[in-house]
């Protein structure tokens, strides 16, 4: 008998040895995948941005197409990498277009980064060969060669990791059920508060990502139009400065609530005044029927069609605002991306999980009695209430965009 508990106290202990040894091994997996997340974090973020981008259209798709596969490719190449091409071009040209106002500026600093004066360059052939040896004797043409190769490099880097994030995107598209099911049935389970916190997150990164930013290009991309035809009707002198970059701040602006567009209007609208006073007062009819037009047609047309269609009111108004506007001046350029999705981990913990561990909250996947709710509304017994969908109604309906 004793033998038997010598020999089963050493299984037991044996078992513990094992267990300890996964766990180890568990601490250096998670160490692993921690270190090559926090390398590739912006791209990361990139590619779970161009997921929720494609993935309202890719499901589309899917229902047509004979092939999960098909569905995502397509979506990819003839959606959302032309869709990005186009909004990197608009601000590329925006670029341009501002660098205009401070040419002086950017000359000087041109002159200064050259190895060389330009108000100095020779003109003789003789003189421009001496020169020139001088330049290789010196070493500022290796100075040169080294900046040009590392510009290279450093395009040729972001042009990698751009394809990474697509294949990382495209993986999504492809695997987001498995992975989601096989997270539900061997990690989390199907009634826990980790899957319903999950999917809210996931409904409303859904919304933010795919509804606010498609909102905002569908924006640029109207208010381009616009301007461009205002310019064609426009009286000598009184053309829009900056179609392009107008429209970019103009979609940009709207994400602030209420009068964001309107005082990209107002502005331009004010511009053509003064010009239209200093030089043809007869003019001032432009300026009138660009805010009219503006105001009324255009942006009811946004307000009623666009922004209804492409974004939703899950997440509040303000928290996305501060988001766009305070991650890229925390990450950098992934920021705008990164932000977002903190705000919205952040703000659903705080909605849902928070009040529970606090002990102020019951149920956290169930509204609570103080939201504003139509008295008159009456709901069936027999009607079920998605959790994901009543995450986080503890604040009451979100603000529209607008």
């Amino acid at each position: 008998m004793s033998r038997q508990r010598g020999i089963a106290r050493r299984t037991t202990e044996t078992l513990a040895e094992l267990q300890v040894g996964w766990w180890a091994f568990a601490l250096v997996v998670v160490g692993i995948v921690a270190f090559v997340g926090y390398v590739y974090l912006p791209w990361i973020v990139f590619g779970l941005f161009v997921y929720y981008v494609a993935r309202p259209i890719e499901r589309r798709l899917d229902d047509v197409l004979p092939s999960r596969n098909l569905s995502a490719l397509v979506t990819l190449t003839l959606v959302v990498v032309p869709v990005v091409t186009v909004l990197g071009a608009a601000v590329l040209v925006t670029v341009v277009e501002l660098s205009r106002f401070f040419s002086t500026e950017i000359v000087a600093r041109l002159d200064e980064a050259l190895p060389f004066a330009v108000g100095v360059l020779p003109r003789d052939p003789a003189e421009f060969g001496a020169v020139f040896a001088s330049w290789l004797s010196g070493g500022a043409f290796q100075t040169v060669f080294g900046s040009i190769t590392q510009t290279v490099g450093s395009v040729a880097a972001t042009l990698f990791n751009g394809f990474l994030s697509l294949l990382f995107a495209f993986f999504l598209l492809r695997e987001d059920d498995r992975l989601a099911a096989w997270f539900v049935r061997n990690v989390a389970g199907e009634d826990s508060d980790v899957v319903d916190y999950l999917s809210a997150v996931d409904e409303r990164l859904q919304s933010v990502y795919f509804g606010y930013t498609i909102t905002i290009f569908v924006v640029m991309l109207l208010a381009t139009v616009a301007y461009s035809a205002f310019n064609l009707v426009a009286p000598p002198g009184m053309r829009i400065p900056a179609p392009i970059p107008l429209a970019v701040v103009t979609g940009l602006f709207t994400v602030i609530p209420l009068v964001g567009r309107s005082i990209v209007y107002f502005v331009v609208a004010g511009y053509l005044a003064t010009v239209a006073v200093r030089t043809d007062p007869t003019s001032l009819w432009f300026p009138l029927a660009f805010l009219a037009v503006m105001e009324l047609p255009f942006d009811n047309l946004i307000r009623v069609y666009v922004r209804p269609a492409l974004s939703g009111r899950l997440v509040p108004m303000s928290f996305i605002v501060f988001a766009y506007l305070l991650g890229p001046p925390l990450f950098g350029w992934y920021g705008i991306f990164y932000g977002p999705l903190l705000m919205v981990v952040v703000v659903l913990f705080f909605q849902s999980k928070l009040p529970e561990l606090v002990g102020r909250g019951g149920d956290a996947t169930q509204p609570s009695q103080t939201d504003t709710v139509d008295p008159t509304d009456t709901v069936e017994p027999s009607e079920k209430v998605d959790p994901a969908e009543t995450v986080g109604e503890s604040l009451g309906p979100t603000s529209d965009i607008d």
